[in-house]
Parts: C-alpha cells; structure tokens; sequence
C-alpha cells in the first residue's frame, strides 16, 4: 500500500518537474501544441500536482499514525529522527515546504489555471533540490538509492496516465459549460 502511494506521487512530483518546463519553453516561443488546449493541459497538470501533494500529506499522516501505534522503538526513533534529527533542514524544506504546503496555493481556481505558478513550484522545487545536493551532497549515510530504468519507466506511464485522465475530464467539463 504505501509503495503505491509512494509510486503515485513521486511519479507526479518527477512528471511535473519535466513537463511544466517544456510548456513554459513552448509558452515563450509561442509554439501551439496540435489538438491540445494549453490552459486545459496546464489545469490539467496543476490539478495532478494537487493530487499528489494530497497523497504525500496522506502517506506522511500514515507513517505518523505507524510510528506512534506500532510501539515500535525503532519506528518512533526513525520518524522522530527523520523530523528533529540532523537533517531537520532537509526534511522540512524539500518535503514539508515543497511537498505539502506550496502546492495548496493551487486550490485557488485562478492560481490553478496559471503556468507561471507552476513554474514557480517546480523552480523552487529545482532550486531546493540544488541547495540540498550542496549542503549534504558528501554525507556518507544520505546515500540515495538510484533507481532503475524500468522504475523510470513505470513512472512515466503512471504520470502519462494520470495525466491523461486528468485533461480528459477537464477538457470534458469545459466542453460542457460550453454547451450548456
């Protein structure tokens, strides 16, 4: 269960960090995809982006509950450690900040449908990720794990999808209120 959350939304957060780039490169030299609206796909991406930072809230909620029911020493210790230890800064800046709170800003109707407030996310997303590589980059115990391509792979096709899903319904609504 909490490796398909965690798959959901780091496909997400990996999607958008690419995607929201490219149309912002496509916005500034005016290229209009074919049979695509921008506005419907930007709302789209924005609209996943939400759903992701709901299913990290979710999953970070799950750990706490874990953590504080297991009366495991070892889960307590880790979570706690995880929030209060050494890397506190890191923890709370890439995951708190980025992560959970800077992505609420998109329940706001007018902000969702904005591609410079995603760009923004995503550049102080960039930005993070850059100090955290300057400030930890040569600690021995923050090895990160490196994944596979077959992982990068599944990612995308989940983001693809989602995606997808996402811009159909939206385009779908529009349509209708158009209609109507």
């Amino acid at each position: 269960m909490t490796y398909t959350i965690s798959l959901l939304y780091s496909s997400i957060f990996s999607g958008t960090e690419v995607l929201v780039p490219i149309l912002f490169v496509l916005n500034t030299l005016k290229i209009q995809p074919v049979n695509i609206n921008k506005q419907t796909l930007v709302c789209a991406i924005n609209c996943v982006l939400l759903f992701g930072s709901m299913l990290f809230i979710l999953s970070l909620l799950s750990q706490v509950f874990i953590a504080y029911y297991s009366q495991n020493e070892y889960a307590q210790f880790s979570f706690s450690n995880r929030l209060a230890g050494p890397y506190w800064l890191d923890i709370w800046l890439t995951e708190v900040l980025s992560f959970m709170i800077l992505p609420q800003i998109l329940w706001i109707k007018k902000l969702r449908k904005s591609l410079p407030v995603s760009m923004i996310i995503v550049g102080i997303w960039i930005a993070l990720y850059f100090v955290k590589q300057a400030l930890i980059a040569y600690q021995a115990w923050n090895i990160e794990f490196r994944i596979t391509y077959s992982e990068y792979i599944i990612q995308a096709v989940v983001y693809v999808g989602l995606l997808l899903a996402a811009y159909l319904i939206i385009q779908r609504k529009n349509s209708n209120l158009v209609t109507t």
